[in-house]
C-alpha cells in the first residue's frame, strides 16, 4: 500500500513538473517563433520583411509590402534583413555598399570576358584580362566581406 501512494505522489510530481516544463516552452518557442523565417510562395518572411527572388542576382526586400531595397546576393539581402531587425543602420550601410560592390566588379568582369572573347587585338586583350583578374579579386574579397556581415 505506501508502495502505490509513493508511487502516485511520484507520477503526480512529475505530471507537475511535465506542465510547468510545456509551459515555460511555449512561452520560449512563442517569443523566437517570429524570428523564425517561412516561406509563402516566393517570398521568406522573417517578421515584417520580405525577401523576394526575381531573378539570379535580384532580391527585392519589402517591409510591411512596401519596397525598401534591392540587392544583387542572396547573402546580402539576408545580412540586411538581419541587422535591419537588430535596428544597426551601420552595418546596413557597410552590407548595401559591399552588396552595390559585388554588383559592379561582377558585371565588370562579364564585360572584360566579352572583351576577351570578341577582341583580336593583343593590347586590349592583355589589358582586358588583367582588369579581368582584378575584378575577380574584388568579387571574392566583397564575397568575405558580405559573408562576415552576414556572421555578425
Amino acid at each position: 500500500m505506501k508502495e502505490d501512494t509513493l508511487l502516485q505522489k511520484t507520477n503526480t510530481k512529475q505530471q507537475i513538473d511535465i506542465r510547468s516544463l510545456a509551459q515555460r516552452l511555449d512561452v520560449l518557442i512563442s517569443k523566437e517563433a517570429e524570428n523564425i523565417p517561412y516561406k509563402k510562395g516566393n517570398i521568406v518572411y522573417i517578421k515584417q520583411y520580405g525577401i523576394i527572388k526575381k531573378d539570379r542576382h535580384c532580391f527585392i526586400i519589402q517591409y510591411k509590402g512596401q519596397k525598401i531595397a534591392t540587392m544583387f546576393d542572396k547573402t546580402s539581402a539576408w545580412a540586411l534583413v538581419k541587422h535591419l531587425l537588430r535596428d544597426d543602420q551601420k552595418l546596413v550601410d557597410e552590407v548595401l555598399e559591399a552588396d552595390r560592390q559585388l554588383s559592379k566588379y561582377y558585371n565588370d568582369s562579364l564585360f572584360y570576358l566579352n572583351i576577351l572573347a570578341n577582341t583580336k587585338d593583343e593590347t586590349r586583350s592583355f589589358v582586358a584580362e588583367t582588369r579581368l583578374d582584378i575584378s575577380q579579386a574584388e568579387i571574392i574579397r566583397y564575397i568575405d566581406v558580405i559573408g562576415d556581415l552576414a556572421d555578425c
